[in-house]
């Protein structure tokens, strides 16, 4: 289906509380030109992170100073920094915050994110996917989740933040225009700092649009809590995440002519508006939920030795090995719920009632990974980082049972449940070298031992190199992964 831009896109950038950082950014667009000018006024620096989730592809930075010259000596600048950690082993990776006003409006557009091709349904909040299989999200365990990846903060994708002052930001975009096909998306957000090593925050997303076309609206309601703490031996990181996406379904248009020869479907008098083309389906939405917990703490080995490299001789603490372990627990849910008696549209099956359908599927996963490490750096010849690790991995199917029932059966259909268990072993090893001047490399390998899935595989790596040629700088990168993977249940 295509999508009929709005005229006008209005972003309004808020913040709240005047004892926190304030900030604020009004722009106006027309199509895709920036017609509009745009202003900021700050109370301890001039900042715009898009939250700890997507971004709007514009310039980053990770350490944010202040910028108001009449703040007061004893006023703390406002510094934020942040990063984001694998969802395996907690491992540092950089993730800056986007600060810049430039495309902000393209967080709530998916099709204006790099985006070469997908299947989309037009409206912000509805099911995406890329059509170009590189640009896809790894694979959800929930596979009802993977069209709302562009929507969902994974594990990876998280940023944790430590700030010298409390910091709120709040976002509202809208199209102004036609009511009947009206888009909103709400985002607020806080983080602050207990003292220097103990973080919280949380954001709240609410999206809501009526959709191009009837019985099509998507409202979609995201919140996430994270907490981070950042001891010299003991390192802990932790988020809470709910997910809410209900959306319309119409089934499609009845008749394709209506898009390929509205003058003849009209009778030669007029051509059909979207919202005016009759469709398969009403009364019928999908709801899907997604909640999940994900806890990684650490424990750091070492020794205390002094550090004579600055102007001060500093004693600094060198983690030698680690001790880690990883806690996820995800719950998806999804409720297809149909009052559309439409006879030709569902196929005839025994074990569904073409008059009402209530079809419902759940899925429970329960991941516990031991690591152990040896850090790179923590003597001058030790160039890379070494880890072992052992995950355990229970998986619990949920749903109305697919074994069609006899025609004379008294019994109901919908209330026959099925459940099915799998427990899964995974062995795996990392090797990276993150602190040398030329090259950098990561690469992992695990093997599942144990389980249903026995003998899948997945083996990534990454790589960097940063090297001057004829007076030049000249980066090289490259990533690459092969995997051996057993279809979901």
């Amino acid at each position: 289906m295509m999508r009929y831009a709005p005229k006008y896109i209005f972003t309004l950038l808020m913040a709240f509380v005047s004892m926190f950082p304030l900030s604020a950014q009004f722009s106006m667009r027309n199509g895709g030109s920036q017609t509009g000018s745009s202003s900021s006024f700050s109370g301890g620096g001039n900042v715009m992170p898009s939250g700890p989730g997507r971004s709007s592809g514009a310039t980053q930075v990770g350490s944010l100073p202040s910028s108001s010259a009449n703040a007061s000596d004893k006023e703390v600048a406002l510094r934020i920094r942040s990063w984001a950690i694998d969802d395996v082993l907690g491992m540092k990776q950089q993730a800056d915050l986007d600060t810049m006003s430039l495309n902000f409006q393209n967080m709530a557009v998916p099709e204006r994110n790099d985006v070469v091709a997908a299947s989309y349904l037009a409206n912000i909040g509805s099911p995406f996917q890329s059509m170009i299989y590189k640009d896809r999200q790894p694979e959800e365990s929930f596979i009802f989740m993977q069209p709302y990846d562009h929507w969902k903060t994974s594990n990876s994708e998280m940023r944790y933040i430590n700030t010298t002052r409390p910091y709120t930001n709040g976002t509202y975009l809208t199209t102004v225009g036609n009511d009947r096909s009206q888009e909103e998306n709400f985002k607020f957000f806080f983080t602050a700092n207990f003292n220097k090593r103990l973080n919280i925050g949380a954001d709240y997303e609410v999206i809501n649009s009526r959709g191009y076309y009837t019985n099509l609206a998507s409202r979609d309601k995201i919140a996430h809590f994270f907490t981070n703490y950042l001891g010299e031996r003991y390192q802990a990181h932790g988020r809470y995440s709910i997910h809410r996406f209900e959306n319309y379904e119409n089934g499609g248009i009845t008749n394709d002519d209506y898009i390929t020869n509205p003058l003849e479907m009209s009778g030669g008098y007029r051509e059909y508006e979207s919202l005016n083309i009759p469709v398969n389906l009403s009364n019928t939405f999908n709801l899907t939920k997604y909640n999940d917990l994900f806890f990684n703490h650490k424990y750091h080995i070492g020794f205390h030795r002094k550090d004579t490299t600055g102007q001060d001789t500093l004693e600094v603490f060198v983690p030698v090995s680690s001790i880690i372990h990883t806690f996820q627990w995800d719950n998806g849910s999804k409720l297809y719920d149909s009052k559309t008696a439409n006879l030709s549209y569902y196929d005839n099956v025994a074990h569904i009632n073409r008059n009402y359908t209530a079809d419902s599927v759940e899925l429970m996963t329960l991941r516990n990974t031991v690591g152990l490490s040896l850090n790179e750096g923590f003597h001058p010849w030790m160039k890379f980082g070494l880890m072992a690790y052992a995950e355990h991995e229970y998986r619990r199917y949920g749903g109305i049972s697919d074994r069609p029932l006899p025609p004379d059966s008294e019994l109901d259909p919908f209330r026959q449940a099925h459940e099915h268990h799998e427990n899964l072993l995974w062995l795996g090893g990392r090797l990276l070298s993150t602190q040398d001047s030329i090259l950098q490399f990561n690469a992992d390998a695990r093997l599942c031992m144990l389980g249903e899935r026995l003998g899948n595989f997945d083996v990534t790596g990454d790589l960097q190199s940063h090297f001057r040629l004829w007076k030049q700088l000249v980066g090289i990168s490259a990533e690459g992964f092969v995997r051996n993977e057993t279809p979901d249940y």
